[in-house]
């Protein structure tokens, strides 16, 4: 994936964070990464209409969210005996929304992501939060993250032990009338290959000692690794697949 960054001149010392990261710079992309007052978007110069797309946690769904978690199947599928608020391992970060709804009921995440402009745009965001007198103290004190696949989780030393994994792989997106939301359509030009190697994900994440691994689904979407379980807990658009380590605690 290429990108080109707005001003670059101005930004040298983004341009080399960017370098180090990996990615790949092309004054000449359609995709261009902008940093502005602190912020850092994405705009797609072929699909304008999209405007520009960055990560928020103080917009009004999440806040929603956060003020209605009780309802939240994702709650329900997380919780372990004797405790509701566990500490998680989310090997596919994305977005974050999922882990900061988790981190904001009391549990303490660690979240994983790989995609290097994912990366940049979700570290962005959590700095943004840090600084934010409302929700700044718990988000710095639960959310950890880090820029690395969950492949070489052996290269992860883990202060805290998880007690869940959560695993949210991208999938495709069906044809339909209408087009995805706006942070899907950038995702599918950002992440290649999506969900190929997902199914791998699910034997790693069995492999690790832990209470169990909840897996978040389409409704009506495949297991991952052709893996089925009798345990899953449904919202009206998901399914929260659940799984017993294979070393168990």
């Amino acid at each position: 994936m290429e990108i080109s960054i707005q001003n670059i001149k101005e930004n040298s010392r983004f341009y080399n964070y960017l370098i180090k990261l990996g990615i790949n710079i092309n004054i000449n992309s359609n995709i261009k990464l902008i940093l502005n007052k602190k912020k850092i978007k994405l705009y797609d110069t072929q699909n304008p209409k999209l405007g520009n797309f960055y990560i928020d946690f103080t917009n009004k769904k999440i806040s929603y969210r956060i003020n209605n978690r009780k309802k939240e199947s994702l709650i329900q599928a997380i919780k372990i005996k004797n405790n509701p608020y566990p500490n998680v391992l989310d090997m596919t970060a994305g977005l974050g929304r999922d882990s900061f709804i988790l981190a904001a009921s009391g549990c303490h995440v660690l979240m994983l992501e790989r995609n290097p402009i994912i990366f940049i745009l979700l570290n962005n965001a959590l700095h943004r939060a840090y600084k934010n007198p409302k929700i700044g103290k718990w988000v710095k004190s639960r959310i950890k993250f880090f820029f690395e696949s969950s492949f070489n989780i052996s290269n992860i030393s883990f202060t805290v032990k998880p007690e869940v994994i959560y695993i949210d792989p991208m999938y495709c997106i069906k044809k339909r009338k209408s087009n995805p939301k706006k942070d899907m359509q950038f995702l599918n030009k950002i992440i290649k290959n999506k969900d190929q190697d997902s199914n791998k994900l699910i034997f790693i994440a069995r492999n690790i000692n832990c209470k169990k691994i909840v897996v978040k689904r389409p409704l009506n979407g495949s297991y991952i690794g052709n893996i089925k379980t009798k345990n899953s807990i449904f919202s009206k658009k998901h399914r929260f697949d659940i799984y017993q380590p294979i070393l168990k605690k």
